[in-house]
């Protein structure tokens, strides 16, 4: 018996001991990845081909991955600001500021070398943005997880994640978009960081 409980005890800790930093909450709490607060459905990912049509956008169909759909975007020709070609998806419900979320997407390129711009926030009002920063992508799935503090107030239907790609010709594909609201159930630091 005492064997037994050793046994349990040692596995107990080096299995802790194996999980990367800010696994527990994951672990302990079971992520509620399906509780998305963005507008569901591949119709909810607007998308912006740019004034002069410099973006092109496909839906295609994905094998061997946790989602079956991705959104293909092609930057034909750099367009004169990186938000022309642009994906972009409004919150379908409110989040308040200091509410922890967690942005979470797959993204790939055709080629080595794709990068884009993540932005969490309300454009065009005075309101401090959450998230915004430059990210690469290569010709292999990633997935990113961006843990954040809501800095600010958003409505549904104004606060908005953005993809902005507009920063030269490029294939980029982009799947299972989330942003999940937390509100104080979270602290960043519990939540899973990765791919940037």
């Amino acid at each position: 018996m005492k064997t037994v409980s050793l046994i349990n005890c040692l596995t107990t800790i080096l299995t802790a001991a194996a999980l990367p930093a800010g696994s527990t909450f994951a672990q302990e709490k079971k992520l509620p990845e399906d509780m998305s607060v963005l507008t569901p459905g591949m119709d909810g990912h607007r998308r912006n081909g740019g004034p002069n049509g410099e973006g092109e956008f496909k839906i295609i169909e994905v094998d061997g991955q946790p989602f079956k759909q991705a959104i293909r975007a092609t930057v034909k020709k750099t367009p004169s600001d990186v938000w022309h070609t642009q994906i972009s998806t409004l919150l379908a419900q409110p989040v308040k500021r200091g509410d922890v979320v967690l942005i979470s997407f797959h993204v790939r390129s055709e080629k080595a070398g794709g990068a884009f711009n993540v932005y969490f926030g309300t454009p065009e009002t005075d309101l401090e943005v959450t998230f915004a920063e430059e990210l690469s992508a290569g010709e292999k799935w990633k997935h990113v997880q961006i843990p954040a503090t809501v800095a600010a107030d958003y409505e549904a239907g104004k606060g908005m994640l953005n993809f902005d790609f507009g920063l030269q010709p490029q294939t980029l594909e982009f799947a299972d978009i989330k942003l999940v609201n937390f509100g104080a159930k979270a602290k960043v630091n519990e939540l899973p960081r990765s791919g940037y």
